[in-house]
């Protein structure tokens, strides 16, 4: 495993910039179990002993606490121009984190990042 990122050659894999860490989750109150409206809080259903004791967390929470767990590890695998190219999972976790920064930045709504991801994907498989 390489400790440069094979997308960008002059950054080294280990960036101290992008923190480790992350704060709490707190949820919103809500009294409903579902909702027609995507950015209305739900209620979560919390068991008392058992899976679904565990407090919740979040796709980036989750993420983190892999890239914690296995930093070094392989976490993608694909070829470019015909080579094999491996990402860590920290190196994949700091491409995550600079496309939405990047995202955030440019102002992009949810249905824009669909239509680029949806793009993305499909010219993945016609090569």
């Amino acid at each position: 495993m390489s400790p440069v990122c094979p997308c960008c050659p002059d950054q080294k894999g280990n960036d101290p910039a992008i923190p480790l860490t992350t704060g709490v989750v707190r949820l919103a109150p809500a009294q409903d179990l579902w909702r027609t409206v995507r950015n209305k809080p739900v209620k979560l259903r919390m068991e008392t002993s058992g899976l679904g004791s565990e407090p919740p967390m979040t796709i980036h929470q989750m993420f983190l606490a892999t890239v914690q767990k296995y930093g070094d590890y392989p976490a993608l695998r694909g070829k470019k121009d015909g080579t094999w190219v491996t990402l860590t999972y920290k190196e994949y976790y700091q491409h995550a984190r600079a496309a939405a920064k990047s995202f955030l930045k440019v102002q992009m709504n949810f249905k824009c990042f669909k239509n680029i991801f949806l793009q993305c994907t499909l010219s993945e498989k016609k090569s």
